[in-house]
């Protein structure tokens, strides 16, 4: 059952967007000021994406002059966008995170809005999220996480209304098939397991189930397909050890054994209080 839509007083919403907004521009303008790109992740992901645009390999990303699989291409073709528009400079891709987790933040503010039916808990949601140092953090570095966020978040809107008439399952398809592109097949474990939950939550009748569920194998064979159609020529065009890494090092390899960040249990247990 869709939530009831209830009116109630909270922040205004014009001038919440406005604070997270400014207060993300801020943060973005401060960051290019006071500091180079940091190493080891954002030099090297700068380093790929310059490495593609000089030697226009624009299908296999690449890392002194060899093919890189560790990572999709969508982060490097919005850099290589900008690039093309504005020229090679470095403010560019520095400045995307800022602009996707203020997307991230609107994104925040429908999918609370389509759980509760509440006004005011939208501002309140996005409050809480800018509110957040690892939030912060990802929107500052030239990393994956809020492009990956950005798809999650469009994968959730989409399957809230999976089950029903306006469920639109391209739109899944697609949300999952450029998260595949951002980071891997790592998104279908942020929405795979929320999937095969919801039918529950919302106690769906056996019609309903059936369809939802039709509806998700489409969207999952669409997200599989879109990501496919970049992975099967890469690895074609990449060579044999490219082809390797990249359909199974990086995807069944990586679930199973964590090669890059691997470490003891306390390690977790240390960092999470943080994050």
């Amino acid at each position: 059952m869709p939530p009831k839509r209830v009116a109630h007083k909270g922040p205004n919403s014009l001038y919440t967007l406005f604070f997270c907004g400014a207060g993300l521009f801020a943060l973005g303008l401060f960051t290019l000021y006071v500091r180079p790109p940091w190493p080891i992740d954002e030099t090297r992901y700068l380093s790929v994406a310059w490495e593609m645009w000089k030697e226009g390999s624009f299908w296999v990303p690449k890392l002194n002059g060899l093919p890189y699989s560790h990572k999709p291409p969508l982060l490097f073709w919005l850099i290589h966008l900008g690039w093309a528009i504005f020229g090679v400079n470095e403010w560019w891709p520095r400045l995307l995170p800022f602009f996707f987790g203020f997307v991230n933040l609107l994104l925040i503010r429908r999918l609370i809005y389509s759980v509760y039916g509440r006004e005011d808990l939208k501002d309140f949601a996005s409050l809480t999220l800018f509110g957040h140092l690892i939030f912060l953090f990802f929107s500052s570095v030239v990393m994956f996480d809020m492009f990956l966020l950005l798809f999650v978040s469009m994968a959730y809107l989409s399957l809230l209304e999976l089950h029903s008439r306006k469920g639109n399952l391209v739109y899944l398809g697609i949300s999952m098939g450029l998260g595949v592109l951002t980071k891997g097949p790592v998104v279908f474990l942020h929405i795979l397991p929320i999937s095969f939950l919801l039918p529950w939550i919302f106690a769906l009748k056996k019609g309903e189930l059936l369809l939802f569920y039709k509806r998700l194998i489409l969207a999952v064979s669409l997200g599989v397909a879109i990501s496919l159609s970049w992975a099967l020529p890469a690895s074609i065009l990449g060579g044999e050890a490219y082809r390797n890494e990249l359909l199974w090092g990086q995807s069944v390899g990586r679930m199973a054994k964590s090669f890059a960040h691997k470490g003891p249990w306390w390690f977790y247990l240390l960092n999470t209080p943080l994050i």
